[in-house]
């Protein structure tokens, strides 16, 4: 049984996220860290969905940020192909940002997986997925 997969999705993932010049195996295994950590968000037999998406992606640093940011977007949105989305092409909308220590930074109101990922340490990204609807810009 297929079922439809209700947004937004948010997920949390431990660690560096790598830059699109980094290895393909390595590129590889954070794609399916990534995708790994989706899957508890998501229902048992969902489809992709196939209108058009906006995604944010927020990195928080422990240290100066090693790899440039534009450059960790690309590994992540394949990452949700054929499994939250059918194609990346699908993204209209892209928040993208880091948090490096240090720098402060406010959260009018942030969602409670935002908030605890927010309170966690060490190197993490957070990830949101959600459908775009037309017209809206936020």
């Amino acid at each position: 049984m297929s079922v439809q997969i209700e947004f937004p999705i948010e997920v949390v993932v431990q660690g560096v996220p790598l830059s699109l010049r980094a290895s393909t195996t390595s590129k590889d295994a954070w794609k399916q860290r990534i995708r790994e950590r989706a899957k508890s968000e998501l229902p048992e037999g969902h489809f992709a969905a196939e209108g058009p998406m906006r995604v944010r992606i927020y990195y928080f640093s422990d240290a100066a940020m090693s790899v440039d940011l534009d450059n960790i977007i690309k590994p992540i949105l394949d990452s949700f192909c054929r499994f939250i989305y059918v194609d990346d092409r699908q993204v209209e909308w892209l928040d993208v940002r880091k948090f490096e220590p240090g720098r402060l930074f406010t959260f009018a109101s942030p969602s409670p997986k935002l908030a605890e990922t927010i309170d966690m340490e060490g190197p993490r990204v957070y990830l949101q997925v959600d459908v775009s609807t037309a017209g809206e810009v936020r």
